[in-house]
């Protein structure tokens, strides 16, 4: 009995600093805080939807000069620095989402539930019809069909901003004609084509759609009356065409759909609100290329299938000069093309992200030298040069470098030297995967802030000379991790690589943690001297 005292006495006490917090946070934190109430116990919550809901949701307020994702993105940083939510993280370092601690998550549906804030609903069960839901968050299994009647009848509705179904919840939805006013309407579940909401034309103050799991497009008839709507969210298995009245959405900022089914109406380029758009399938929508350049406010895009034709291309380039507000690019395909542009074409300006690596470009493009707020790189590239390199270490920002040749590439066996002229000065994390006869020389103080590098080379080009890659100068390092090649190479070549690198690595300042690694090792040649059995116990 003592023990359940002081435990209780425990919770009480965390309970209280949990409040004390809560109260400490600026009156704009304090919604978007409850707001975690709507999801599940260890449910991952990715960053940029979270923004979405809170701006439809009108939590973000307009401030002069700033966009509202930047200020949500604020927000979530906010709450993450006060140690509120706990934010997970891509391997560059940005935060992908979050989680909220089990205990923290209990003190924010009690205080949601108290303030009628959020109301959460498990199972089917009664509410009083007198109390007002304004949140309604669905979860759990499937209901006899009696019981979703009875369940459906009981609940006072009519005030409910938001509604956020989750697993078989979606079957026990009420009728979209009881939410009048509903703001934010997001089904998340696999579910089949005869489960889903009913005339979404309907609600007319709607700003939030998504819709998980398979469906037909048709259910999106009349989505041209979502004059409000901020975010459609399609990223299912759904089939067909969108509507062509999606191009009377002129409100509409993201437009997030899956990357190989669908296509889009022509007209897109009516949509001039728009910030986000994934995927954008050219192979399905080709005339949409043409229009992107009238999407003046886009700061993401993700886009597909622009290698299967060379005149997409050209098109995209074409559009991407009107994109001055781009933040982040991302190409999806496999296959080559080529980003090369006349010599005073220049990029976005602002332009922060961009992720190619599953093209294969032809060469790194000259008019990346203008991306100045460039903070995240990954390309594959056919012919890596000197030049590259000098071009990738002036640019002022770039943190996180991810980058290949390809295999069957042009590239020559010349060593590329990184220099103190183009030191790479903000660069945190590199990764690189030559593929090719090229390798890197770090000359004295480049790199001065690299943390983590992910190496991978060929023993066999090492043949004949010494191992020199001057890893002991890149003097901030922490991680290291080295991916060896061992084709056509004997095991004591490999032994003697890896001592180098280890020796190198010991050099440093740091108390580094590396990670060796072989690759090909099936492609070593045995030793004359041993039997096959011992070599590859070594190996």
């Amino acid at each position: 009995m003592g023990s359940g005292l002081h435990k209780d006495k425990s919770l009480d006490s965390m309970r209280a600093i949990l409040y004390l917090s809560y109260s400490d946070l600026p009156s704009y934190l304090k919604p978007c805080l409850l707001y975690l109430s709507m999801f599940p116990e260890d449910y991952e919550i990715p960053s940029d939807e979270l923004v979405r809901l809170w701006i439809a949701e009108g939590f973000v307020d307009e401030k002069l000069g700033c966009n509202l994702y930047d200020l949500g993105e604020r927000y979530f940083n906010e709450l993450v620095s006060r140690s509120m939510i706990q934010p997970i993280y891509n391997e560059d370092g940005s935060p992908s989402g979050c989680r909220v601690h089990d205990m923290i998550l209990d003190f924010i549906i009690s205080l949601a539930t108290q303030e009628n804030f959020v109301t959460i609903l498990d199972v089917p069960c009664h509410i009083s019809s007198a109390r007002k839901i304004r949140r309604l968050s669905l979860r759990g299994s499937k209901v006899e069909r009696e019981e979703q009647v009875i369940y459906q009848a009981t609940l006072n509705i009519s005030h409910v901003r938001s509604l956020v179904a989750f697993g078989d919840a979606v079957q026990w939805v009420p009728t979209t004609s009881r939410f009048p006013v509903l703001r934010v309407l997001a089904f998340k579940h696999d579910w089949s084509d005869n489960i889903h909401p009913k005339d979404l034309g309907s609600l007319q103050h709607l700003r939030y759609l998504a819709l998980q799991g398979m469906f037909q497009t048709k259910l999106l008839e009349g989505i041209g009356n979502l004059k409000l709507l901020k975010t459609l969210d399609l990223r299912g298995r759904f089939k067909g065409e969108l509507p062509a009245s999606l191009n009377q959405l002129r409100q509409l900022e993201s437009l997030l759909n899956c990357t190989n089914i669908v296509k889009l109406p022509d007209g897109i380029g009516n949509l001039i609100s728009l910030n986000e758009l994934w995927w954008l399938n050219v192979d399905k929508s080709p005339n949409t290329l043409a229009e992107l350049g009238s999407l003046t406010k886009l700061r993401v895009l993700k886009i597909n299938g622009l290698h299967r034709n060379q005149s997409y291309m050209k098109t995209f380039l074409q559009a991407l000069s009107n994109l001055i507000n781009l933040r982040r690019l991302v190409f999806y395909g496999e296959g080559s093309c080529s980003l090369d542009m006349p010599d005073q074409w220049t990029g976005p300006a602002h332009l922060q992200s961009f992720d190619g690596d599953d093209l294969i470009f032809s060469q790194v493009p000259r008019w990346f030298s203008s991306l100045s707020e460039l903070s995240r790189l990954s390309m594959y590239v056919n012919l890596l040069r000197q030049e590259d390199f000098n071009l990738l270490g002036a640019l002022p920002v770039l943190r996180f470098l991810d980058l290949g040749g390809d295999p069957f590439g042009t590239t020559t066996e010349e060593q590329v030297v990184v220099g103190a002229d183009h030191p790479f000065r903000s660069l945190q994390e590199f990764k690189f995967y030559p593929k090719t006869r090229c390798w890197l020389e770090f000359a004295r103080g480049v790199m001065p802030k690299l943390q983590r590098l992910v190496l991978s080379f060929e023993v066999k080009k090492w043949e004949g000379g010494g191992f020199d890659v001057g890893l002991e100068n890149l003097a901030s390092l922490k991680y290291v991790t080295v991916k060896v090649d061992c084709a056509g190479v004997r095991i004591k070549e490999v032994e003697d690589v890896e001592t180098k690198v280890s020796d190198a690595v010991d050099m440093l300042p740091n108390h580094v943690t590396l990670k060796i690694s072989r690759e090909w090792t099936i492609l070593m040649i045995q030793d004359e001297n041993k039997d096959g059995h011992a070599v590859s116990e070594e190996s």
